[in-house]
């Protein structure tokens, strides 16, 4: 990867809140929404920067590999929020530091912790 590469940031709850609004809409207001809507951070975010952010709040300094990207992979990539602003006034409420610190929060408690390691493993 290269450190230009960006993506938008966005916490699970955020995604499950957006989703139970437009499911309540679809119920209650007889609203067929369109073939598609994003759900997405709206806030481009680069891996320096979450790297930065995850040695901030970890306390451990990360020794990063870049490689090489595919041809194929998307450099910046974030997605437009403007049809689920105005369908259900969606703004995600999770900023990226506290989105971080709940998934390391969550990391280090149960069994979570070994699963990672084995994701990590296997997807080198």
């Amino acid at each position: 990867w290269s450190s230009d590469v960006c993506s938008s940031d966005l916490y699970i709850e955020d995604v499950s809140l957006a989703i139970e609004k437009l499911l309540v809409l679809m119920s209650t207001n007889n609203f067929s929404p369109p073939k598609s809507i994003n759900i997405g951070g709206g806030r481009p975010v680069t891996i320096n920067s979450l790297i930065e952010l995850i040695s901030k709040l970890t306390g451990k300094k990360i020794n990063v590999i870049y490689k090489k990207p595919i041809n194929s992979e998307m450099l910046k990539t974030f997605a437009s929020t403007t049809l689920i602003k105005e369908i259900i006034d969606y703004i995600p409420e999770t900023s990226i530091e506290a989105g971080i610190g709940k998934t390391i929060d969550w990391v280090k408690t149960g069994n979570n912790q070994n699963n990672l390691r084995e994701w990590i493993r296997d997807s080198a």
